[in-house]
């Protein structure tokens, strides 16, 4: 009886081993499903996110180039890209409507094209739980602008050569001329008009400026001294050393400068038009507030403090360096990488702005 009893148990944890095995298998089977199907389903989206983007940027370019007004056009050309991307026409949806967007944080009211596009996809193992197919979206939003703010920071109303900013990345501007390996190289450099004398002064400060940017940069004739701004330059200072860590005071003192194309300047008249080709990142170390002698609030080398924490006057770079510079003179040096030149928008930067100069406008997307 016993050795029955024992054989009958045996046969009885088989039994439930046997039950166990079949469950657990079913389980994986259904995850292994739902795993490829995912995986299906993660393809098809990806390729579905690549045709609405492309169309809103087809869209967008239209709208850009017609500053908003071929909205019939923008959407044709956004559903040729949809179809260019393996989308049926009757999938997609294109509207271009003015609809508030976020930019930066800010709500703003603006033209957008939006497109929408979808596909029924198969699925194979999830037939299993009654389930042959999941519909799959997307969706992406195009919009255009005038380019008020480029990517990297705010821009520095100064320009400089390219061949004079590739000769050395710690070549240091001064009014009028360029110092590099310690000559003096005159009209490679200057303040630049895409500001206005009060923007200029906004952005020496350290002030963000929004300023339309023209199509090609028109210097003019505004190289040479500049001794106007003394009191702007102290006030950026001022401003950094508000800031509590020295990484953030020596940021504050940088700023974008536009790097000119010399290859492609044009001379209209006695005026240069200057293409910017990328943008150098510029930190302005001193300021001459007299002849030869900078202001006292500029920063000791660790920006640890400024000159007149400790009681110090500007540097005479005379008596210190044996070097002359005139009063206006702005002294600094090209750090880090160039930056390209790629337009941010900004609310608001669709209006069109009042000047009868030709303005850089972009277009891109949006969430």
């Amino acid at each position: 009886m016993k050795r029955f009893r024992s054989r009958f148990y045996r046969r009885e944890d088989g039994s439930v081993t046997l039950v166990a095995a079949i469950l657990i298998s079913t389980v994986f089977a259904g995850v292994a499903a739902l795993i490829i199907d995912a995986g299906s389903l993660f393809v098809e989206r990806r390729a579905l996110v690549t045709a609405a983007d492309a169309a809103a940027l087809a869209g967008a370019m239209v709208l850009e180039d017609s500053r908003g007004l071929n909205t019939a056009g923008a959407i044709a050309a956004a559903k040729d890209m949809v179809v260019k991307n393996g989308v049926a026409l009757e999938d997609a949806t294109v509207t271009v409507t003015n609809r508030a967007v976020v930019i930066k944080g800010t709500a703003d009211i603006r033209q957008v094209i939006d497109v929408d596009v979808r596909a029924e996809k198969s699925l194979f193992f999830a037939r299993l739980f009654q389930q042959s197919s999941s519909m799959v979206t997307a969706h992406a939003a195009g919009t255009w602008g005038y380019t008020q703010k480029v990517a990297g920071g705010d821009i520095l109303p100064l320009f400089v050569f390219e061949n004079i900013f590739l000769g050395s990345s710690n070549a240091s501007i001064l009014d009028g001329k360029l110092m590099l390996h310690s000559e003096y190289l005159n009209g490679n450099w200057g303040y630049n008009d895409i500001f206005d004398v009060s923007q200029m002064k906004e952005a020496i400060m350290g002030d963000s400026v929004d300023m339309a940017m023209e199509v090609n940069l028109t210097i003019g004739n505004i190289t040479g001294k500049k001794i106007g701004f003394s009191s702007e330059f102290n006030t950026r200072f001022e401003n950094a050393a508000a800031l509590v860590s020295p990484a953030e005071r020596k940021t504050y003192m940088t700023g974008l400068v536009p790097i000119i194309d010399e290859e492609h300047v044009q001379q209209k008249g006695s005026t240069l038009v200057l293409p910017i080709k990328y943008f150098g990142i510029y930190e302005i170390l001193d300021y001459m507030v007299e002849e030869n002698v900078g202001t006292p609030k500029a920063f000791n080398p660790d920006y640890l403090s400024q000159r007149e924490d400790q009681g110090k006057a500007g540097i005479n770079y005379q008596q210190t360096y044996g070097m002359t510079f005139e009063k206006g003179s702005v002294i600094g040096r090209f750090v880090g990488e160039p930056v390209p030149y790629i337009a941010v928008a900004s609310a608001g930067d669709q209006a069109e702005p009042d000047t009868n100069k030709p303005i850089a406008t972009y277009h891109k997307l949006v969430d």
